[in-house]
């Protein structure tokens, strides 16, 4: 018994650095994710997840770490460079996730803008101080999308693919990254152009109608029949168009979270 505890004592600092390795990647991860990452979630909640991933990665990924712990115990600049280089990782793979995700959001920012239903009043601190409660909607429905079609296990899977993607310990490719966020960030707005493209249509030919009917009626109140028909007839064709821009956005997000480095 004195020997395993003796064992156990010797390899102890080397299990440590390793858990603590695969805690700065999967906290990296997790905490940018579209649905855990936002402000309303709780802190003891994502703590515990990512604490919890740690654990059942651990016996998998370990094996990915084993060789460098034993050079890097010994150097405390190496083993920060390794900490930092995990981390970095982490956030990539997470932000990659959190932006094409984000298209829902700013699909409905983009919406609301149209038909008359942008308050500054509504402060969102996800999206900022502009942005309105339809956005706030489209946040509100990522968590849900995300867990009813199981989207969440790509992102995971990424995750433990990484390891032999970017393996611990060499220099992570910060122009491959850069790269890919730029690009997931165009696919971004491109996405949300489109969900909302019904929508800026109507608004674009609603004003230029308004004009029309202005010019004809100097006399009529336009604005005040206008925004009303306006807003009535925006919140009638999100509702019609709803399941349809739901349904894109399903499809898109599940074929880039399906083009994650590491699957």
């Amino acid at each position: 018994m004195n020997e395993d505890l003796l064992t156990l004592t010797d390899h102890l600092p080397e299990k440590a650095f390793i858990f603590l390795a695969i805690l700065c990647r999967v906290s990296g991860c997790i905490l940018p994710l579209p649905g855990l990452g936002n402000r309303s979630s709780p802190q003891i909640v994502r703590a515990g997840l990512v604490v919890a991933l740690s654990i059942l990665l651990f016996p998998s990924c370990s094996s990915f770490l084993a060789a460098l712990s034993e050079n890097t115990l010994g150097n405390p600049s190496a083993m920060l460079v390794t900490l930092a280089g995990e981390v970095l990782c982490g956030l990539t793979l997470g932000w990659i996730c959190r932006l094409i995700c984000f298209s829902l959001p700013v699909a409905m920012q983009i919406i609301a803008t149209m038909v008359g239903l942008a308050s500054v009043i509504q402060p969102d601190p996800e999206l900022g101080a502009q942005s309105t409660a339809l956005s706030r909607l489209g946040m509100l429905c990522i968590g849900v999308l995300m867990f009813a079609p199981a989207l969440y296990a790509l992102p995971l899977s990424a995750l433990v693919g990484s390891y032999t993607h970017f393996p611990p310990g060499h220099i992570f490719p910060t122009n491959n990254a850069a790269e890919a966020i730029l690009r997931m960030t165009s696919e971004n707005f491109l996405l949300a152009c489109q969900m909302a493209s019904p929508f800026i249509l109507i608004g674009t030919l609603w004003p230029a109608f308004l004009g029309l009917l202005n010019r004809f009626a100097p006399a009529m109140q336009v604005y005040s029949l206008g925004m009303p028909a306006q807003m009535l007839s925006g919140i009638f064709l999100l509702s019609l168009f709803m399941r349809s821009i739901l349904s894109r956005w399903n499809e898109a997000v599940s074929a880039a979270l399906s083009a994650l480095p590491g699957l």
